[in-house]
Parts: structure tokens; C-alpha cells; sequence
């Protein structure tokens, strides 16, 4: 899938008690997707080096796509909602604290996939 620079396709939602991330997978990769899956939720600007990333499970994956228009042509998305079990990363004595809308990258963490069978599946060699 290709996005535009700065194109936001996952932001923090919900109320001050039950934050949530709204996040948006590429119809190519949703069957790797699976309610409870783990998922990692990096802050857009927040060195995930040094604190690391939120951790999360998968509570919801819409049965619908929504169109998103790129430079490429339409895209088919579909929604995903993320648990998380934290609103804050540490490192040391400081502390970042999750904000309503912030932007994040979300990394779900499925089947582990070699180099070879990924190259195999983009040759169209593997099914």
C-alpha cells in the first residue's frame, strides 16, 4: 500500500478512561489481522528507541472497506480498533502521556514471515 507523506492512517480516540486507537490496514494485509492479535503502538515523534511503544490487542476489525484516495488510485481500507494497555511511556525519570488524537504508528504483530517467503509471495511463487 502506498500512503502520502504525513497521511494519518492511526490516531488515539475515546474518552479520558478508555482510550483507543482507530487504525487503518491495507485490504491486502487484513488476513493477517485477527481480533486479540498483539500490536504495538508507536508515538508519531517519540524517539521508540528510548521509551519503546505501547503495547495493545486488536478488539475490533470492521467487515466493511472505506475508499481512501492516493496518488496511486483508490485504496480499500479497513478499520481496525486497538486495546491499549497503557497510556504512558517511560524512560527514566520522564514520562510521555498518550493525548486524545495524537497520530501513532501501529505495528500488529502476526505470523512471523521470513525474507524468502516474502519474496516468494511478491513473485507470486508461494500462495
Amino acid at each position: 500500500m502506498s500512503l502520502q507523506q504525513g497521511q494519518t492512517v492511526a490516531e488515539v480516540s475515546g474518552k479520558e478512561k478508555d482510550y483507543y486507537v482507530e487504525a487503518f490496514v491495507a485490504a491486502s494485509d487484513i488476513s493477517r489481522v485477527s481480533k486479540g492479535a498483539k500490536v504495538d503502538v508507536a508515538l508519531t515523534g517519540v524517539n521508540s528507541q528510548k521509551y519503546g511503544t505501547l503495547k495493545g490487542k486488536v478488539r475490533q476489525v470492521d467487515s466493511g472497506t472505506i475508499a481512501q484516495e492516493t496518488k496511486e488510485g483508490n485504496v480499500s481500507l479497513y478499520k481496525v480498533i486497538i486495546e491499549l494497555e497503557s497510556l504512558t511511556l517511560k524512560h527514566e525519570s520522564e514520562t510521555i502521556i498518550l493525548q486524545k488524537d495524537m497520530p501513532v504508528e501501529v505495528r500488529i504483530v502476526y505470523d512471523k514471515e521470513t525474507y524468502l517467503d516474502w519474496i516468494l509471495e511478491m513473485l507470486s511463487f508461494k500462495q
